[in-house]
């Protein structure tokens, strides 16, 4: 839980994994699903990316001395394509990759 593999994703407190433990079977198929960048329009309609760096597929992006590319899927795109969003604040976190969501308009 947490590993890289998981991309640090599965935070659980000690009383959640103990429940888990109690009540799933064992043999319960799970799924992790590495999903780097997402984005939504709240009903609001201020629209927020949150942007991760994707895990590395090479030794020389896994070592820092390669940046790992990122893809915009058509549903992000579909948020970040609208004309209200601010192409700097969009470009900024695509480029911090910090984890946090970031509104852009």
């Amino acid at each position: 839980i947490g590993l890289r593999v998981s991309h640090g994703c599965v935070r659980l407190r000690n009383e959640h994994i103990k429940f888990l433990f109690e009540n799933v079977p064992v043999g319960t198929r799970l799924q992790f699903i590495d999903e780097p960048v997402k984005a939504t329009t709240e009903p609001d309609g201020s629209r927020y990316i949150e942007v991760h760096n994707p895990l590395s597929t090479t030794e020389a992006q896994f070592e820092g001395q390669e940046i790992v590319p990122i893809t915009l899927t058509k549903s992000v795109q579909t948020v970040t394509g609208q004309p209200d969003v601010d192409q700097v604040v969009l470009d900024e976190a695509i480029k911090n990759r910090s984890g946090m969501p970031v509104r852009l308009n």
